[in-house]
Parts: C-alpha cells; structure tokens; sequence
C-alpha cells in the first residue's frame, strides 16, 4: 500500500502499522485478556482501539495525517459464528451488536 500511494500520488508516505491478526474493536468482545509479541498470533488485544491511541501517540502533530485505514468486526464476531450455517440469526444479531455501535464510535474518533 506505502509503495502504490507514494508512487500514484508522488508524495512521500511515512506509514504506522498498528494492526494484529485477531484484534477486536472493544474490550467488551473478548473471551479472555492475551496479548503477545508476535503480530500473527490471532489475541484480541491490544483492541483496535488502543492501537488508535498508540497511534495517535506516535504521531506529534496528528494534523499531519493524512490517511488512517481501519478493517475490523469479523473478530468481534468469530469467523467460528460466520461460517455456522445453521445460526444465521444470532450472526445478524451478533454482527448488529458487535459492529454497528462500536464500528460507528471507532470511526467517529478516527474523524476527530
């Protein structure tokens, strides 16, 4: 991504990853409080929240952002729950709860 947008927009990219596999957006969709190291172990923590705090902190001027790219919620719901054919339902509801309000909240502070 760095490299495409440097190149197609011919400015210098300076880019902050924060992201791990397994992150959700609230601490209120955890099933437990692991953390690790490794951003590949699929743990909940630090939430796509804190990473946003972790951010923010980096950056001294955060009026210098110009792009912040967030993907979340499938980890709030469980890919476990997403394919379960059987409880189409309780994934609408789950999704509707885990997504919608938190999802929204996130993307107002990213605004802001």
């Amino acid at each position: 991504m760095k490299l495409w947008l440097e190149k197609n927009t011919g400015r210098r990219v300076v880019e902050r990853i924060e992201a791990h596999s397994g992150a959700v957006i609230e601490r209120s969709s955890l099933t437990n409080n692991l953390t690790s190291s490794n951003r590949e172990v699929n743990v909940g923590l630090p939430t796509i929240n804190d990473e946003l705090d972790e951010a923010v902190r980096f950056y001294s001027d955060p009026s210098q952002v110009d792009l912040v790219l967030v993907s979340g919620c499938g980890n709030d719901v469980g890919v476990q729950n997403l394919l379960n054919a059987s409880n189409t339902g309780e994934v609408d509801d789950m999704t509707d709860a885990k997504c919608g309000t938190p999802v929204a909240n996130l993307l107002r502070r990213i605004a802001t």
